[in-house]
């Protein structure tokens, strides 16, 4: 009876350290934004069963979200007195401080991230959940190398290039890695402007806009057709056209000849009138109030909230889309990204 008992106690024991309730503990964590807590629960699970693909994907993707937020914080500049202004001195331990952070961060939550997703692909190559986070995961990765923090380009975008083309090489009209080839070839394009020295001045001389209309054609070319094909696959979302029409914008900036610059203007003109007539994005003064009638109500039925299953869908790490400029401000200026 008492070896009964023993065994009985130790397959309880064995049933309540099982993956999948690590897996289901780390889920209802996250769902509570507790990621610290989501993350423990995600690792013990790994832990227990090393080469489950279930397993190393949550961890993977709930290392992405606290990478997310480690470098926002990383990069967040002190506060300071605000009559106070930081000499030059400061500004450069600032960035001093925030690169060695940021560095900090790559090398373990980045890497932390990194391999789970990896692993996961390994043990299941046909994930396509897996691959779109790995994907967006080198996306959104912070460079800390001097003189590219910032956002003046990303070391990375290669990376997540090549693997939302392997998405597209599966299904060519996946309208998410369509979006984000676009939104990869824009970031290039827009950090090739950058470097011309003198945006957002115009480029004076026409061998200089020639340079650099050659240099950012292949990107404007294949930008135009991914993200017209995005919006062909779903004409209702308006974030493929605000990046086309910025690619419109930096086409018109570099183009060699009025003519070149004009016609690249009305397209970009003509994508914005489109944005403009989607509900909800009509061109309102700064400071203006919406209508009295835009009121969002919530309803679900009674009893307790379902929890999803983790990890959620991987849309989430998309980019939204650039909004069309208010009334009060210059069309056809290029945001920084």
């Amino acid at each position: 009876m008492f070896r009964l008992l023993v065994a009985l106690v130790v397959c309880g024991m064995a049933f309540s350290d099982s993956m999948h309730d690590w897996i289901a503990n780390g889920t209802r964590a996250y769902e509570e934004m507790r990621l610290d807590e989501s993350a423990a629960s995600f690792k013990k699970a790994v832990e227990l069963a090393p080469d489950s693909g279930q397993a190393r994907l949550c961890y993977g993707v709930i290392s992405v979200f606290v990478y997310q937020n480690a470098i926002g914080d990383a990069s967040t500049p002190p506060i300071r007195n605000r009559h106070h202004a930081p000499s030059q001195e400061e500004l450069e331990a600032d960035a001093r401080r925030t690169r060695t952070a940021v560095r900090e961060v790559n090398t373990t939550l980045g890497k932390q991230a990194e391999e789970n997703l990896r692993r996961a692909l390994e043990i299941d190559p046909h994930s396509l959940i897996a691959k779109a986070y790995l994907a967006g995961f080198y996306f959104w990765w912070e460079d800390a190398e001097e003189g590219n923090l910032g956002g003046t380009y990303r070391s990375r975008l290669d990376d997540a290039q090549r693997l939302y083309e392997e998405i597209i090489g599966r299904d060519p009209r996946d309208k998410s890695a369509n979006y984000m080839l676009g939104v990869i070839d824009f970031n290039k394009a827009f950090g090739l402007v950058q470097k011309s020295g003198r945006y957002p001045q115009p480029l004076e001389d026409a061998q200089s806009r020639a340079a650099l209309a050659a240099k950012l054609s292949p990107l404007v070319t294949e930008a135009a057709k991914v993200l017209s094909l995005a919006s062909e696959i779903d004409p209702k979302d308006w974030f493929p056209m605000s990046y086309l029409m910025q690619i419109r914008l930096l086409e018109a900036y570099a183009a060699p000849t009025e003519e070149e610059a004009g016609a690249a203007k009305i397209k970009a003109d003509a994508l914005l009138r489109k944005i403009r007539s989607f509900p909800g994005m009509e061109p309102r003064v700064l400071g203006q109030n919406s209508s009295e009638d835009s009121v969002l109500v919530f309803d679900r039925r009674p009893g307790p909230v379902p929890i999803p299953p983790f990890p959620p869908d991987p849309k989430q790490m998309l980019p939204i889309g650039i909004p069309p400029p208010p009334q009060t401000t210059t069309p056809g200026r290029v945001p920084k990204q």
